[in-house]
């Protein structure tokens, strides 16, 4: 029995756009990452769209072709308009026997003799494939039947994909590391890369988050509004204190938290992902949760004084099956944090002070904190998770 695809198995339509769409994801016996068979009657869009996934295929006697992004795409004679762009795979796959192909398997046209409309566009391949001397394995794109899509400027690491591939260009996985390796490629609007430490991705589609309902202990003098995961107090004072958490005392997921004056207290009891307070802080504590967002500039700032950031880890118990099962949950500080004041051009003007920055039962990763002074940075590990500082820096002046 196979699960043939995370998406869908079968996509047959005349008008159909897939954008802006993530898949990461563990298979067993399936044909393909994103999509089995792409049948297309009129116009199909396939763009910024993301695969990584494992797929393991363990029938000895199988002979299935498996890809990691779609398996087979066959334009009918209705078919118009086919687009493919901005996409890429990251997969593992494994079969006994069988065709494994990085990212599409075959196309085929049943429009004999007739010129079509295809074009596949910025998309590359990554990943391993298992089995390269079987037959039908490619490393990017296996077979194309009938027609002649344009295919510009594609590419696959060739340093761990080692099926050469006529569909796009090998490059070794130092190159696929640097910006300048992917020709006409936007980098601006939707490409983002770690220059020299990784593989472009795609940047976050422009679509709002519904964060879930949230239980607000305000204690201050000041007026406090929810709003889709953002709390905001206007008018109170540093004394005012403020414990967030979800429904019934469970997790939460808070977006960010804005004021217009300090907090003596803050204490969540989740994820805490922003924090813009236009004073001093007394102390921050998240529980059960992380601290931060990676990638955002300053997703933490206030004007501290002395601030003990404090970010806790907890047991919590997950069933499997009808076994309950204790985990840590949360504990890591990512991100960037600033303690100190910016002017309308966002450049630092003044900065305060840190009094400990502690993770108990998670790690500091993917970020740093600028402040005038900070105290003991620590990481503790906690029922075996947590307890390393990555690539977490202290800026100080």
């Amino acid at each position: 029995m196979y699960a043939n695809a995370a998406l869908v198995d079968q996509l047959c339509g005349s008008d159909v756009e897939i954008s802006d769409c993530s898949v990461d994801v563990e298979l067993k016996n399936a044909y393909a990452g994103l999509i089995n068979f792409v049948r297309n009657y009129g116009t199909v869009v396939i763009k910024n769209t993301s695969v990584k996934a494992k797929i393991k295929i363990d029938d000895i006697e199988c002979e299935v072709a498996s890809a990691g992004f779609i398996n087979a795409l066959q334009l009918e004679k209705k078919s118009k308009k086919t687009v493919i762009e901005d996409c890429y795979t990251d997969v593992d796959i494994r079969a006994p026997h069988g065709g494994l192909v990085g990212f599409i398997g075959t196309i085929t046209t049943l429009r004999y003799g007739e010129q079509v409309d295809f074009s596949i566009n910025r998309c590359y391949s990554t990943g391993t494939i298992g089995n390269t001397k079987s037959w039908g394995s490619a490393s990017f794109l296996h077979k194309i039947y009938d027609c002649e899509p344009e295919i510009n400027n594609c590419y696959y690491n060739a340093s761990t994909l080692l099926k050469e591939d006529k569909y796009a260009l090998p490059k070794t996985e130092e190159e696929m590391k640097h910006q300048a390796t992917f020709e006409g490629w936007d980098f601006e609007n939707v490409w983002a890369i770690d220059e020299g430490n990784g593989f472009p991705y795609l940047r976050e589609a422009e679509v709002e988050k519904i964060y879930p309902k949230l239980l607000v202990n305000y204690n201050g003098t000041g007026e406090c509004t929810v709003d889709n995961g953002v709390v905001t107090i206007e008018g109170g004072s540093d004394k005012d204190t403020i414990a967030i958490s979800g429904l019934l005392g469970n997790r939460c997921q808070v977006k960010n938290i804005v004021t217009d004056h300090g907090l003596k207290k803050v204490k969540v009891t989740g994820d805490l992902e922003g924090m813009q307070v236009a004073g001093k802080v007394g102390a921050l504590l998240v529980n059960r949760g992380n601290l931060g967002k990676e990638g955002k500039d300053f997703a933490i700032v206030f004007d501290a004084d002395n601030a003990v950031i404090k970010v806790k880890g907890e047991k919590g118990n997950i069933v499997k099956g009808s076994k309950a099962v204790g985990t840590i949950i949360g504990g890591d500080i990512k991100g960037n944090i600033l303690c100190g004041t910016r002017d309308e051009n966002g450049k630092i003007t003044t900065l305060g002070t840190v009094k400990k920055i502690a993770a108990l039962g998670g790690n500091l990763e993917n970020g740093k904190v600028v402040a005038e002074r900070v105290g003991k940075v620590s990481a503790k590990p906690k029922g075996g998770k947590g307890g390393q500082i990555i690539d977490f820096k202290t800026e100080t002046n």
